[in-house]
């Protein structure tokens, strides 16, 4: 019976791992670009892990050394993508938090939700944000939003796709404003504000998801097709304003890409950042928030609402949290000036 259960872990385990590296090699390959589960695969990419402890405990029961140099691919592999995020902050950003003025952001997929019980206006109060970048936006809300004047004195409200309207609420000026609705534009909105003597370029987001079809099985979503196809346009876009910009940066929204995409490397490529990755701890998952798309997901599966700067900031702190029964978490980030562009 031993025997009969090392073998049986013995198989698993080399199952797993060469899988991993099969799943690895193919992402990396062209066929990436043309076959469909190779692209969700890479949205879900940091769960590829999620076997490792299972898959210890049976090395254990195999008693082989092989086994567990195996299994250091993947741990490899996440610790390389993934490890920054679970290591304290840097020394360099110790420093930031000690000198320059802060600027502190919030982002926010509604959902179309409406602030019924009141937790957008008391997290708020909380946290005292600077700028709020709203996606998704309810006429009910938005009009409960412009009768909040003695909070948000300066407001942009601009539709997208529709009904898909865009909101910025401002403690500082805005002094101008650019809406990008065009069908193969960004889906995004310019403002510009006056801070402490600077003027910042701020871009709100709300990139196209994917092109899907989800069936649900006892509960559990299945993709039966994916086609990122439409976001090439619009980060095509995006990156085109950001390119003209001169101006101290800040992009953020619903971007509906996560870190292991192509549009969300474009935009590193383009000399952006993400607060995230600078500041954060953890995996920082925004989406589905609990139990809202599946009513009994306790946890959000990937990160898709970002916050990017340009060289004049660098991030302190980042944290998410629900908020007003969206199926996105909010996400709230302190940008340290930092005068280099």
């Amino acid at each position: 019976m031993m025997r009969l259960g090392r073998r049986l872990s013995t198989g698993v385990i080399l199952f797993y791992v060469l899988g991993f590296v099969v799943w690895r090699l193919l992402v990396a390959s062209p066929l990436y670009e043309r076959w469909w589960p190779l692209q969700v695969s890479e949205v879900f990419r940091a769960w590829s892990v999620a076997p490792l402890p299972v898959l210890l405990l049976l090395g254990v029961i195999g008693r082989s050394r092989w086994l567990w140099a195996g299994l250091l691919i993947p741990l490899i592999w996440f610790g390389s993508e993934y490890g920054g995020l679970f290591l304290p902050a840097t020394p360099a950003l110790a420093i930031a938090k000690a000198e320059g003025a802060t600027l502190r952001v919030m982002t926010l997929n509604t959902w179309n939700q409406v602030d019924e019980e009141g937790t957008f206006a008391a997290a708020v109060e909380r946290w005292q944000p600077d700028l709020v970048a709203l996606q998704e936006v309810k006429f009910a809300f938005r009009k409960d939003l412009k009768e909040a004047e003695e909070v948000w004195p300066y407001q942009v409200h601009a539709p997208i796709r529709g009904r898909y309207n865009i909101a910025i609420l401002s403690k500082v000026p805005v002094t101008i404003e650019k809406v990008d609705d065009d069908q193969f534009g960004c889906h995004c909105v310019q403002a510009l504000i006056e801070w402490h003597g600077e003027t910042i370029r701020v871009i709100v987001v709300h990139i196209r998801a994917p092109d899907t079809s989800v069936k649900f099985r006892r509960g559990i979503p299945v993709v039966r097709r994916f086609d990122a196809s439409n976001q090439v346009l619009s980060y095509a876009a995006l990156a085109k304003q950001i390119e003209e910009s001169d101006e101290p940066l800040i992009v953020l929204g619903d971007f509906n890409t996560t870190e292991g995409q192509p549009g969300y490397k474009r935009l590193y490529q383009l000399g952006l950042e993400d607060a995230h990755e600078a500041a954060g701890w953890g995996l920082g998952f925004t989406y589905p928030a609990p139990r809202t798309r599946v009513s009994w997901l306790p946890f959000p599966l990937i990160r898709i609402d970002h916050v990017f700067f340009n060289a004049a900031w660098q991030a302190t702190k980042t944290w998410t949290t629900p908020l007003m029964g969206s199926d996105h978490q909010a996400l709230v980030v302190d940008l340290r000036w930092d005068g280099q562009e």
